[in-house]
């Protein structure tokens, strides 16, 4: 699981992430990586909640490949970017095909299911399913299987009977088993990604939140959830996947909390309406005027329409004023507090999880990037696998180079030694040192950098990989 947030002023924008990722519900690891710088022309990043992988392969991986062969100068919008990394996804499954067709994930589904019940009794195993699909409502499901199924819904449908016939000799199973593969295989099984930044020739920055899940066999879902370009003198500030916590900060409410109160507000309503209605009875003589109000009375608060709006208003009303009264003093802090605020909406998650019954699934190094025109994509927090303090040749190879450029190079183009000659003196240095040097020949303008690059690339680092990070 996930913590996630992102908060846009009109001059810059923060993210953070946590760094826990959740195995089966049942173990979870730390130092993970959930935020990605995109590109620094224009500035972009990234960050991924819930599902990390696509067709097996990890979205961090595919995510550097993706940075490494996408020329940003052409592709500089949010909207572009979308699309090409849709176009890019396609290509990567066309290239690593599974067996991933509908079928097969039936099968996986009926081995899931005949070891769960082999290990529980059976009313046991029914309860905990029954009890996990509750979360889910009906309508959800109906509606995934409509919009993106809807060719293989009878297949699916054929299974299950054949499956609940299997372990219980009867169909009565087979629509909660068909919920519950609906919720284990796709449900919950979506990747939600964020793409926030500075659009090229746009002074203000943007966001969308875009949902990937793959299907079966070449068919992948990627759809637009939300996009968001802010305006002057606006702020807002967007929790993602687990965000109750952050939520009750923000305004005052959270889902479990709003649950409560929707009970609670409709309960009250039916008693006031049977107390109204006893009153009207007792006042108004006429059986049949009376008979009529009681039915209207009822029919009004049996609709869930009437009380869920009138519920859903009030929320709103309350939510906006707590949100609206938070967000001009969130829109004026200096950058490097806006990054601490930011760290901190996460750490509220974390310490809720750490004290509550059950897994820590959000805590670990948390990740924050601060995004602005003017410098572009910034890391004010990053974890590193290793430690610096017994990897001084990490950070010699840097200085090393720097030095050969200050050295070779200056602002003046002519102090330039020779291309030979300074392609001898990289050539004493450390394998793999391409990101540093590329870094270093970029500050430098002149008209013999394009061949100065390519032919380092071509005689030097043929086979390294480079990467922005």
């Amino acid at each position: 699981m996930t913590s996630e947030i992102l908060i846009m002023t009109p001059s810059a924008i923060a993210l953070s992430s946590d760094s826990v990722v959740t195995l089966e519900n049942n173990k979870t690891y730390q130092g993970v990586n959930k935020l990605f710088m995109i590109s620094n022309n224009p500035p972009m990043g990234m960050m991924i909640y819930n599902t990390s992988d696509f067709i097996g392969i990890p979205l961090e991986s595919l995510i550097s490949d993706f940075k490494e062969k996408t020329d940003f100068n052409k592709i500089n919008t949010i909207k572009k970017i979308e699309k090409e990394f849709k176009d890019y996804l396609s290509i990567i499954q066309k290239q690593n095909p599974q067996n991933t067709s509908i079928e097969y994930k039936l099968e996986c589904f009926k081995t899931d299911m005949i070891n769960f019940f082999k290990y529980e009794t059976i009313n046991c195993a029914l309860k905990s399913i029954k009890e996990e699909s509750s979360e889910i409502p009906n309508d959800i499901c109906s509606s995934f299987i409509n919009d993106n199924l809807n060719d293989k819904q009878q297949i699916i449908k054929n299974y299950m009977k054949k499956l609940s016939n299997e372990l219980f000799n009867n169909e009565n199973q087979s629509n909660l088993f068909e919920k519950k593969f609906l919720i284990d295989f796709y449900l919950t099984s979506e990747t939600g990604i964020v793409i926030a930044g500075f659009n090229v020739d746009e002074l203000m920055p943007s966001y969308c939140e875009l949902s990937l899940l793959h299907l079966y066999d070449m068919k992948f879902e990627f759809k637009r959830i939300k996009t968001v370009k802010l305006k002057p003198s606006e702020v807002e500030i967007v929790p993602f996947a687990q965000r109750d916590e952050k939520d009750t900060f923000l305004t005052g409410h959270n889902y479990q909390t709003d649950e409560n109160i929707k009970i609670f507000m409709k309960s009250m309503l039916k008693i006031f309406s049977k107390a109204l209605i006893n009153s009207l009875e007792k006042t108004i003589k006429n059986d049949k005027l009376t008979i009529k109000i009681r039915e209207t009375i009822t029919d009004i608060v049996n609709k869930e329409t009437v009380s869920e709006h009138m519920i859903d208003t009030y929320f709103q009303l309350e939510k906006e004023k707590s949100y609206n009264e938070l967000k001009p003093y969130v829109g004026a802090l200096p950058i490097e507090e806006l990054s601490h605020f930011c760290e901190s909406l996460i750490h509220i998650t974390s310490l809720k999880r750490k004290v509550q019954e059950g897994l820590e699934t959000v805590g670990g190094d948390i990740d924050v990037a601060i995004i602005t025109k003017e410098d572009g994509f910034i890391w004010t927090k990053k974890k590193q696998y290793f430690n610096p303090e017994i990897n001084h040749q990490f950070f010699k190879r840097k200085k090393n180079l720097n030095n050969i450029f200050n050295k070779n190079i200056g602002n003046n183009m002519g102090q330039v030694k020779t291309i030979k000659q300074i392609q001898r003196e990289i050539s004493f240095l450390p394998d793999k040192t391409y990101e540093e040097l590329l870094e270093s020949i970029l500050e430098v303008r002149g008209p013999i950098l394009e061949k100065l690059i390519g032919d380092i690339i071509e005689e030097h680092f043929k086979d390294y990989e480079y990467s922005e990070d």
